[in-house]
C-alpha cells in the first residue's frame, strides 16, 4: 500500500465500511486489491489495457472482460464484483456508469494530466463525488523554474481553485527531493 495512504487510511475511510472507491488513472496499483480485500468496492479508470490484464494476473484474481456499450473501451471485472476497471478515455467516464463514490484515491493522476486539462478533470471528479466523499490526493509541489513537469506542480491554492466547494486539508508533507534531484516535494491532502 502507498505509504501515505496507509498512514492516513483511518482519516480516508472515516469509519465507513463497504464504501465505493474511485481510482482515476489507476494503472495497476496494488492499493485497489488491498482496499477491496478490506471489503470496499473499487472502480478504476485508465486507458492502459495491458496494465489491467497484468493487475489481475499479478494479484492472482480471476476476472471477466467485456466491451463497453456506449463508449469505446472494455470493462475488466473481478469475479466477486469488488473490482471494476474501465479501460477507456478517462474524460468519457460519467457518473451514469457507476454512480457516485464515497472515496477517491488520486495516487498520481492530477499531477500527470496536462495543465490545460485540469478544469475538465476536476469537473469529472466533482461529478462523481458523493456528499460524504473523501478525496485524497498525492500531489507534487516544487520550484517550477527548475522543473516544468510532468509530474506537474499542484499547490494547495491550485486545489482550492479546482475544487472550490471542497475543503482542502494538508495531512502530510514528505521531502522527496532526492527522487527528483532537488526539484520536488510531495504532500498529501484530503478534500
Amino acid at each position: 500500500m502507498h505509504t501515505s495512504l496507509e498512514k492516513h487510511l483511518d482519516k480516508f475511510i472515516a469509519g465507513r465500511t463497504g464504501i465505493k472507491m474511485f481510482f482515476p488513472l489507476c494503472g495497476k496499483t496494488v492499493d485497489m486489491r488491498l482496499l477491496a480485500d478490506q471489503g470496499h468496492y473499487v472502480v478504476g479508470v485508465d486507458i492502459a489495457e495491458q496494465a489491467f490484464q497484468e493487475f489481475f494476473i499479478d494479484q492472482n484474481l480471476e476476472y471477466t472482460e467485456e466491451p463497453l456499450k456506449n463508449v469505446d473501451g472494455k470493462l475488466f471485472k473481478s469475479m466477486d464484483g469488488r473490482i471494476k476497471l474501465y479501460c477507456m478515455d478517462f474524460y468519457l467516464f460519467t457518473k451514469e456508469m457507476e454512480g457516485q463514490f464515497n472515496a477517491i484515491w488520486d495516487r498520481g493522476s492530477l499531477v500527470a494530466i496536462n495543465i490545460e486539462d485540469r478544469i475538465k478533470y476536476s469537473q469529472l471528479i466533482q461529478e462523481v463525488m458523493s456528499p460524504d466523499c473523501k478525496y485524497m490526493i498525492a500531489a507534487m509541489q516544487y520550484d517550477t523554474s527548475k522543473f516544468a513537469g510532468p509530474p506537474y506542480n499542484v499547490s494547495e491554492n491550485d486545489l482550492k481553485e479546482l475544487f472550490p466547494n471542497c475543503s482542502v486539508q494538508q495531512f502530510d508533507e514528505t521531502d522527496r527531493s532526492y527522487l527528483f534531484k532537488d526539484r520536488a516535494k510531495k504532500y498529501l491532502s484530503i478534500q
